[in-house]
């Protein structure tokens, strides 16, 4: 079994690349909707199909680096997307956001 220095270092690297992922399918995204013009209903399930994507890349890859507690690991790594692209959102916006339907979404989606 690794040990919890190794497994916390992996588990950064893999935060990483979920989100490094994420950047790159959004960036190709928005290629598509300058030059294709997407509507907005069709941005939104986008949206939504990356954090699926991302988090889906994420949590097998940390249920990879591990021996035992796969799922728990991946249900973790989901939970630390999540909360990082929170406190990014408060950063950037500066308020608190909408605790409505799609905070509540958008955390089930990443867990």
């Amino acid at each position: 079994m690794m040990e919890a220095g190794k497994i916390s270092i992996s588990m950064l690297k893999i935060l990483l690349i979920t989100y490094i992922l994420t950047g790159l399918i959004l960036l190709g995204m928005s290629f598509l909707m300058y030059f294709v013009g997407l509507p907005d209903p069709v941005i939104s399930v986008g949206i939504t199909l990356i954090y699926i994507i991302a988090n889906l890349v994420g949590g097998l890859m940390a249920g990879k680096c591990v021996e035992s507690q796969k799922f728990i690991f991946g249900i973790l790594m989901g939970t630390a997307y999540f909360l990082l692209l929170f406190l990014l959102s408060v950063l950037f916006n500066g308020t608190m956001p909408d605790f409505g339907r799609h905070f509540v979404t958008a955390m089930i989606l990443c867990m």
